[in-house]
C-alpha cells in the first residue's frame, strides 16, 4: 500500500477570505481543513483526509482566482484540476478509469 496524499493552492495575497469559505465548507462537509499563511502569493489548504477528496471545484464558486488541486493516490495515480476565473480550465489524471464505479 503506498502513500496518499493531496492539496490544494489558491492564488492569493490574504488567507482571511480563503479561510471564511473553508470554515463554511468544513460545517458543511464535516471536515478539517488546513491553511498555510500566504508565500509568495499562494496559500495552501490541507484537508483531514489526506486530501484525497479535492476541494479546487468548491472553492472555485467563491473565489475567482487560480486554484490547483493535485492529489497523489496509493502512490501510483497521479491528477490535478486548474481552475482559473471560476471555471475548469485543465485536468490530468494518470489512471484515468482507475475512479470509474
Amino acid at each position: 500500500m503506498g502513500a496518499f496524499y493531496g492539496s490544494t493552492f489558491v492564488k492569493t495575497v490574504s488567507a482571511q477570505p480563503i479561510r471564511q469559505i473553508l470554515s463554511q465548507l468544513a460545517q458543511n462537509n464535516h471536515v478539517q481543513f488546513y491553511l498555510s499563511p500566504p508565500l509568495a502569493g499562494w496559500v495552501a489548504v490541507y484537508n483531514d483526509n489526506y486530501g484525497q477528496e479535492p476541494i479546487g471545484g468548491q472553492l472555485a464558486e467563491h473565489v475567482k482566482e487560480e486554484i490547483l488541486s493535485v492529489v497523489v493516490h496509493d502512490d501510483d495515480i497521479f491528477c490535478y484540476w486548474l481552475y482559473r476565473n471560476g471555471t475548469l480550465v485543465d485536468q490530468y489524471c494518470s489512471n484515468p478509469d482507475y475512479f470509474d464505479e
